[in-house]
């Protein structure tokens, strides 16, 4: 006859991980000076005395190093404060290699929000 308890039940499932949550400046160990800094200030903005924020997510790989930024946000636009944020965060700012519970940060995401202000 008719079996009962064929379809799978949900814990036989394997259990789906949740995605970590995105890191945030918290989880940053090194961070520009001043000097280094103002390297970046986009020259444009400089010309016409434009502050900017930019939000960018990221990616922590290896030794904390932080690559494949994508800008999330951008203002203003046009005045070059997005790629010189890529450019600044992928080259001068490092993460942590474990976060607080002890786990890898590699292969996690970050995200930051960067002011810039002349």
């Amino acid at each position: 006859g008719p079996r009962i308890g064929t379809m799978p039940s949900i814990a036989q499932r394997p259990p789906q991980t949740m995605p970590a949550a995105p890191l945030s400046s918290q989880a940053l160990v090194r961070l520009p000076s001043s000097t280094e800094l103002a390297r970046y200030y986009p020259a444009r903005a400089l010309e016409i005395g434009r502050n900017g924020v930019v939000r960018v997510l990221c990616r922590v790989g290896a030794q904390g190093r932080i690559f494949n930024c994508l800008i999330v946000r951008e203002e203003p636009q046009g005045a070059e404060f997005g790629a010189q944020t890529q450019k600044m965060v992928e080259t001068e700012l490092r993460a942590r290699t474990f976060d607080q519970s002890g786990a890898s940060t590699e292969g996690r995401s970050i995200e930051l929000t960067i002011r810039w202000q002349d």
